[in-house]
């Protein structure tokens, strides 16, 4: 018996939709055939009875998600006794994620398979190849990992990568790496759209910055006139209200972040609305930091209308679905996004996908005294006047320093939102995600705290 490593990537179906699929419809899709007509490496080599480990893959690792008993289809191919043709029923789901059809063959294939078992753990990838012999597996259940390949991380709960659901919430060590990454302030007007900050990093180091203003291509409707929509939990009609600028916007943006080979993207504003019964607010919102005023998002369980101007916020929302979807975004993706959040799919980007609160972070890094660490980091250019707001901002509080209406501050905060970067760059910061120890004020169905996403702070 052998044991293969599937690693699913996020050029198509996320990691859940992944998952989903291969247990629902018994086949993981793999073409049997390159463009150039030969057989993709390792395929002939899969026989029934052989395990099949299902993972996604992403930044030089590999998140473990099942393994699978390796079956006879039905009808299986003339090459292969574990290929066969995916059946009709389910060719819809899967073109829908973007799979199609084996170059030769013409018809939608994968590797039947069957006995699947929850996984979990990371496993370090550097093969080019989707498919590859692993060693002989131990343990069993969750447990089950491959042997002789080091386990990054590990937690019986599925996700444990970077994991950011309740059950995980906490402290995360990711560990240190070069690269690029970019910090995204949100506004709602035209003329302030994205300001963003593009960073790149050098043994925990800034080596390089810069800022870009992007105005929002076309403007979103405006919030006195979507209010009602959100009260009545209206998402579908808000996502055809706000359709025409959520796609232009997001295809701005993405052709703005792609050339850039960015590592990370960490943005300032939430991933979604509230499902708060009680009133407005998320239950990320619902705690107490020194020096945050927490904004209260807008609720669509509530029957209560949020005055104000909260229509910049659909805008970052935006940005969070042109990272998912790389500036093609359709308008059925656009209202799965604000019906289910965004926050779950994060880490099937391909990139470090991350929310975050600007006021938060330098909160955070002050009351566990990474003051000094911090500006470390960004030694090397004091001289510059968004670094010295931010040097500030360490010192003071961001309400001791910042001023409103000031271009300056915004670039400021879009570099304290690159600042999520360090646990990716440097080995002495850590990630963590910001639940409140109670959730008093918020009432909602379980789970609907993680379609509302939480921001991240690093200390």
């Amino acid at each position: 018996m052998n044991v293969w490593l599937y690693a699913a990537a996020s050029a198509m179906a996320s990691q859940d939709e992944t998952l989903s699929l291969a247990y629902r419809s018994g086949f993981i899709w793999r073409s049997f055939y390159n463009q150039a007509g030969s057989a993709i490496a390792c395929v002939r080599e899969i026989r029934p009875g052989d395990e099949l480990v299902l993972g996604y893959r992403r930044r030089g690792a590999v998140k473990l998600l099942a393994r699978f008993r390796v079956g006879r289809p039905d009808n299986p191919i003339a090459e292969s006794s574990v290929f066969g043709e995916i059946p009709f029923v389910w060719n819809d789901e899967f073109r829908q994620r973007g799979y199609d059809n084996d170059p030769k063959l013409g018809v939608l294939v994968g590797v039947f398979v069957e006995e699947a078992e929850p996984l979990s753990g990371v496993v370090p990838y550097r093969n080019q190849n989707s498919v590859s012999r692993m060693a002989a597996p131990v343990g069993s259940g969750s447990q089950r990992i491959a042997a002789g390949s080091p386990v990054l991380s590990r937690s019986d709960a599925p996700g444990a990568e970077l994991d950011t659901t309740p059950a995980a919430a906490g402290r995360f060590n990711t560990g240190p790496g070069d690269g690029l990454h970019v910090g995204i302030d949100v506004g709602g007007r035209q003329e302030k759209g994205f300001d963003l900050c593009v960073t790149e990093w050098q043994k925990g180091l800034l080596k390089s910055v810069r800022w870009q203003r992007l105005r929002h291509a076309i403007l979103m409707p405006p919030t006195s006139s979507l209010r009602s929509l959100v009260r009545d939990g209206g998402l579908s009609s808000v996502a055809a209200a706000t359709y025409a600028s959520a796609s232009a916007t997001a295809a701005a943006l993405w052709h703005v972040i792609q050339p850039l080979g960015a590592t990370g993207v960490y943005i300032d504003s939430p991933s979604a609305f509230s499902r708060n019964c009680r009133g407005h607010g998320r239950l990320c919102e619902k705690r107490s930091l020194t020096g945050v005023s927490f904004q209260s998002t807008p609720s669509i369980a509530c029957g209560n209308e949020h005055g104000g101007d909260w229509g910049w916020l659909l805008y970052g929302m935006v940005a969070f679905s042109a990272c998912l979807h790389q500036g093609q975004l359709t308008g059925v993706q656009w209202v799965q996004d604000l019906e289910k959040g965004t926050f779950t799919r994060c880490d099937s980007a391909g990139i470090v996908l991350r929310e975050c609160f600007p006021t938060a972070t330098i909160s955070v890094l002050r009351s566990h005294k990474r003051e000094a660490d911090a500006g470390r980091s960004l030694s090397g250019h004091d001289s510059l006047r968004e670094v010295q707001a931010v040097l500030g901002y360490l010192k003071y509080g961001v309400k001791g320093v910042k001023r409103p209406n000031d271009a300056l501050y915004d670039r400021a905060d879009s570099l304290v939102a690159a600042l999520t970067a360090l646990p990716y760059v440097a080995d002495n910061f850590q990630e963590q995600s910001n639940w409140p120890i109670s959730g008093g004020r918020w009432a909602g169905i379980a789970g609907e705290e993680q379609i509302e996403g939480l921001f991240t702070c690093v200390l």
